[in-house]
């Protein structure tokens, strides 16, 4: 459901940028605000990473990719999962059930379905966790290690949990930042300058201090 979803998310963005109102008149999609169609940014939060792999197994969208893809905490590789069924029950044996060959038996390799299989866009981000225990750190430390693109951001959050974007303002923020500028580093705002004493409190001052001195030195003399 979700691919399905994505795939007509993105044949709606395609539409949008061709003029084309045919697909959007059929399904019936108004946009409450104006949309730069050729601006396309995926994020992948977790298992949904492995929709956007499959997404770029598309021969329509290798032409036509999107200018960022972010994957936070996402198994880009299945393989570790059936090497460690101990570990992971329910997803290994999920696998073995859904990755079948011809003749019924589940397939050993699932190399096929791994990140090594499709192109990325130049600009990716890979934010993952040491301390993640939902997935096989193998699932993503090849492509963590490997993945060859002209802009790329990995981080290791460094703390127990699964996804972390959609919990983290700050990160968010530099996800955001690294979609737009291929920098995670978020600009500094400009200090305002100091403001300089008035010069009329200037005068005020040095009126009255030589007054006040004039003053008492003439009655001293006297």
């Amino acid at each position: 459901m979700g691919r399905t979803t994505a795939e007509r998310t993105i044949q709606a963005l395609n539409a949008l940028k061709n003029d084309d109102t045919t697909l959007l008149n059929e399904e019936g999609l108004i946009f409450s605000q104006p949309i730069d169609p050729t601006q396309q940014h995926w994020i992948g939060l977790g298992e949904g990473g492995r929709a956007i792999l499959e997404l770029l197994s598309q021969e329509d969208i290798q032409s036509n990719l999107p200018q960022s893809i972010i994957f936070d905490s996402s198994p880009l590789d299945l393989q570790p999962y059936l090497e460690t069924p101990e570990a992971f029950p329910v997803e290994s044996g999920t696998l073995n059930k859904v990755f079948v060959g011809e003749e019924g038996y589940p397939l050993s390799d699932l190399s096929l379905w791994s990140w090594q299989n499709v192109s990325f866009p130049s600009r990716v981000a890979l934010i993952w966790s040491n301390g993640d225990s939902k997935m096989p750190q193998n699932a993503f430390q090849n492509a963590v290690s490997n993945l060859n693109v002209a802009e790329f951001w990995t981080e290791d959050i460094n703390r127990s949990g699964h996804v972390f974007v959609n919990s983290d303002l700050t990160l968010a923020q530099r996800t955001v930042q690294f979609m737009i500028s291929g920098d995670p580093t978020i600009p500094e705002e400009p200090s305002e300058p100091a403001q300089e004493p008035s010069s009329e409190t200037e005068d005020t001052g040095s009126a009255e201090t030589e007054d006040t001195g004039t003053a008492e030195n003439e009655e001293a003399q006297e």
